[in-house]
């Protein structure tokens, strides 16, 4: 089969590679290079069922419920564009949270959104609990936190520092990631045990 991309024609014999190129339509590629007007930052959680669905997942089914509202994102550059978001460090897989946050790049400075409108498009275990749009000038990027929420008994808890007990077996402890991915590892197969990062 010829192919007249790389095979010259008689037709176009007498073009150049440069007049091929003007013959070519971008307006596809300039439509996606939005300039940024605002960010949304959103705040959800995963909870329960939620717990199964990884970082990755989670930023999936926002990114689908926002595409479905007809959402203004600013794309990256190049061929294979992608929505522009930023997001904190990944919790492991399995570790709750009521603290989540995912920052979008807007190209618009008029487009309205409600949390109940993502809402309707996820699943369960997965909601947003608040949203807010920034200008450039007044944004700061969210970090991750230290304060965890666990449900257990005290023993093991030993080695980790109690910011406060809020009851019988319910602690707010403060984590750093190695402490964490310790403490997750230790009450992993201990039932009615659970480790909610809060912020």
């Amino acid at each position: 089969i010829k192919n007249n991309f790389f095979i010259s024609s008689k037709k176009d014999s007498g073009k150049t590679n440069e007049n091929k190129d003007k013959d070519l339509d971008f307006s596809f590629y300039k439509i996606s290079h939005n300039s940024l007007k605002r960010y949304l930052v959103i705040r959800y959680y995963r909870l329960r069922r939620g717990r199964i669905f990884s970082t990755k997942q989670c930023i999936r089914f926002i990114m689908i419920a926002l595409r479905r509202l007809s959402f203004p994102f600013c794309y990256s550059e190049g061929y294979n564009q992608r929505e522009r978001f930023s997001h904190i460090d990944a919790l492991p897989l399995g570790v709750e949270s009521v603290g989540e946050v995912i920052v979008f790049f807007v190209c618009s400075s008029a487009f309205i959104l409600s949390r109940k409108d993502i809402n309707r498009y996820l699943p369960k275990g997965i909601k947003v609990l608040s949203l807010s749009f920034y200008e450039p000038s007044n944004f700061k990027k969210p970090i991750r936190g230290n304060k965890y929420l666990f449900y257990g008994p005290y023993n093991l808890l030993n080695g980790f520092t109690i910011y406060k007990q809020l009851g019988k077996d319910r602690y707010i402890l403060l984590l750093s990631p190695k402490e964490r991915r310790e403490l997750f590892r230790r009450v992993a197969d201990i039932p009615n045990t659970r480790l909610v990062y809060i912020g």
